[in-house]
């Protein structure tokens, strides 16, 4: 811990010429939603697969035997009946954070796991769970936020640099 400024300063310093700039968790996160990356506890949790998440290209099914692979290869086998979702919202003055329903018509089907504003794409971001019916980019549905229904979109995602071009240059 009695390192921890010293080490700050460096990494400053040698970041100054690459122009390194600090910045907090709300521009962290508003980052991770405009690129979809989960998040362990929010989009991710034991209630999820790693098929439902979109996590499947992390999972080895050939390295051998681990717990739970058998179900995940039945799951993969007979298809997943929800999955992680990437809307855009018409959030007015209130971004989705966590928790808020959505809807198809007057029924809820799923819920928002994570939501805020994506900064870079100038949208109001939420991801959500939703069953494989609504999953289509261009499917139309609702937002609870604060108590208005608010319009919502599913698109395909990442809304930001899809193609890895920034990440990768």
């Amino acid at each position: 811990m009695e390192y921890q400024r010293h080490l700050y300063d460096l990494l400053m310093e040698a970041g100054r010429e690459f122009g390194i700039a600090d910045f907090g968790y709300r521009a962290l996160d508003s980052m991770r939603l405009e690129k979809a990356y989960r998040l362990w506890g929010a989009d991710m949790s034991a209630d999820y697969t790693p098929l439902e998440a979109g996590m499947d290209r992390f999972v080895d099914f050939d390295k051998g035997d681990f717990i739970g692979r058998e179900a995940l290869l039945r799951q993969r086998e007979q298809g997943v009946e929800r999955a992680l979702a990437c809307l855009v919202v018409d959030a007015a003055d209130a971004d989705p954070h966590a928790f808020e329903p959505v809807l198809a018509g007057e029924k809820i089907v799923g819920y928002v796991a994570a939501g805020g504003y994506g900064h870079t794409v100038g949208e109001s971001i939420a991801l959500a769970y939703l069953p494989t019916a609504y999953l289509e980019p261009g499917t139309q549905l609702t937002v609870a936020i604060l108590g208005e229904r608010r319009p919502a979109q599913v698109v395909e995602q990442p809304l930001y640099d899809p193609g890895n071009e920034r990440l990768l240059s």
